[in-house]
């Protein structure tokens, strides 16, 4: 993978590798939040934790407490601190002070992926259970020692791939399982980065963008990666920008994965075949189309119908994902979405990125 060595983080981030009680590791009863309310706080209050996970944390207030809002940003902090009506005290830019203070038992590290081992490292030890949005670091080395920090804390560490949630993902999974094993999948993300570029963050498209499909590949397939064959190509560009792989799983399924950030506009498609049943994806997460059975004709059932719910943050799996977050935490039990899971979708990205091809421009 192609990453770029980054300057240190801001102060906050500094903290929290400062002073000699980050060698200290906690283990905790697993059992200590056995039922009630989780009380949580939040790190960070950028634009994808605020327009994404504040407002569904908060439609979880029956489980979730939030009670803190750590931010170096005072703007930031503010915006975050007023969705919670959170009173002064309880707004930090230090990540240390709030752990001590507050003692939260669940911590939101929803920031870039080469600022997140620090801080999801530091509240681990804290004792506490941490959620991490995807990426979860800037390489397979990050992923894996937030794994084994996560292990010596007997905390968990989750990872935001919030489309395993999605209304329309949890029913075609239902309906393929439900007549045998799921047999191939194939999934395509889509975008123009041509006027952009690629990630400022120095992460390749694949390992910060494209890793949403990787992940539902292997969600949607199970089983272990037994074989990759993959091509990376710069069509149009000086960086990687067309990513095509074929994987097969060692239970026999097998998923085709392409991301091009070279074509024309944001396109985001799921399919997913079984014993005589297809399930179309072809808005992901809007909607879903199945054909069953040779009958030639689809039945059409949309994210809402499926939810019940016309807010997005429903039908998308968003506010499933967080309660299914707070559950593992009172119970001290992996997510589907664990940091254990989540390192082998990073490390078939790994894969794909080094089974490829170099890239071969295309003027």
């Amino acid at each position: 993978m192609l990453v770029i060595q980054r300057a240190a983080p801001p102060s906050l981030l500094r903290s929290a590798t400062a002073g000699p009680q980050t060698a200290r590791r906690t283990t905790i009863d697993p059992v200590r939040y056995p039922v009630g309310v989780i009380r949580a706080a939040f790190v960070g209050a950028g634009n994808r934790a605020f327009n994404a996970h504040y407002p569904a944390v908060k439609m979880t207030a029956d489980e979730v407490e939030l009670v803190a809002v750590c931010e170096v940003d005072p703007e930031r902090l503010k915006r975050g601190g007023d969705h919670f009506g959170l009173p002064a005290e309880r707004r930090y830019s230090d990540l240390n002070k709030m752990l001590a203070e507050v003692k939260p038992e669940l911590v939101y590290t929803i920031m870039g992926p080469t600022f997140v081992k620090a801080v999801a490292e530091r509240c681990l030890m804290a004792g506490a259970h941490v959620v991490i949005e995807k990426p979860p670091g800037a390489s397979v080395a990050e992923v894996e020692s937030i794994q084994r920090t996560a292990r010596a804390a007997n905390r968990q560490a989750m990872v935001c791939f919030q489309r395993r949630h999605a209304a329309v993902v949890v029913e075609a999974r239902r309906r393929i399982l439900a007549r045998g094993p799921l047999t191939m999948c194939t999934v395509d993300f889509h975008k123009d980065l041509i006027p952009s570029g690629p990630s400022k963050d120095g992460m390749t498209t694949l390992w910060d963008d494209v890793v949403h499909v990787v992940d539902m590949a292997r969600y949607l397939c199970g089983g272990k990666v037994a074989e990759v064959h993959a091509y990376r190509d710069a069509p149009f560009t000086d960086w990687p920008s067309l990513y095509n792989a074929l994987v097969r799983f060692d239970n026999g399924a097998t998923a085709m994965i392409t991301g091009n950030r070279t074509s024309g506009g944001r396109f985001l498609r799921v399919e997913a075949h079984g014993r005589e049943i297809g399930a179309y994806m072809d808005d992901l997460p809007r909607q879903v189309r199945f054909l069953t059975d040779n009958t030639g004709e689809p039945e059409t059932l949309t994210a809402a119908e499926l939810s019940g719910s016309d807010l997005p943050n429903v039908w998308e799996g968003v506010v499933a994902m967080h309660r299914h977050f707070a559950d593992c935490a009172r119970r001290n039990q992996r997510a589907t979405s664990s940091i254990e899971d989540a390192l082998e979708t990073m490390r078939l990205c790994m894969r794909i990125e080094q089974g490829a091809r170099e890239p071969a421009a295309v003027r």
